[in-house]
């Protein structure tokens, strides 16, 4: 007498789905944990008399009245490139920011960079505020 065998079926485990899950695990707790730069913990030694570590920057504002101001001290026009010719001596700073009120006259503004510009500075940031889009289509 023959038996006949049943065939057992194989049970089969896709991996892929698991492999996937734990790529994004992976993922996820890389994009979440902060790293922390390794650093020497030093006990430096203190000072009475230091210098500043970072250079001031160098602002140039002018308000609606067209008052001109170097770093908050109101100037004069005509005093404009002096003042900024011997800061600039007196620092490796060779940028300037200018911050004006939308109100002054262009040609203000203009005249500004041009003694900025001769007085020596390589570089002129121009201070402005962000809006953002407002939706009033204008494009």
């Amino acid at each position: 007498m023959q038996f006949r065998r049943r065939k057992k079926s194989q049970i089969t485990l896709s991996i892929a789905p698991l492999v996937d899950i734990v790529f994004l695990l992976l993922i996820f707790f890389l994009l979440s944990s902060s790293y922390v730069q390794p650093s020497i913990k030093l006990n430096l030694p203190e000072a009475k008399n230091q210098e500043a570590a970072e250079e001031q920057e160098i602002v140039v504002t002018v308000d609606k009245t067209g008052t001109i101001y170097l770093n908050r001290d109101p100037v004069e026009f005509d005093e404009l490139s002096e003042r900024l010719s011997n800061l600039m001596k007196t620092t490796s700073q060779r940028e300037i920011i200018f911050r004006g009120d939308r109100t002054i006259a262009y040609d203000l503004f203009v005249r500004i960079m041009d003694t900025a510009k001769r007085a020596g500075a390589e570089n002129i940031h121009i201070s402005h505020q962000y809006q953002g889009d407002h939706g009033d289509g204008d494009s």
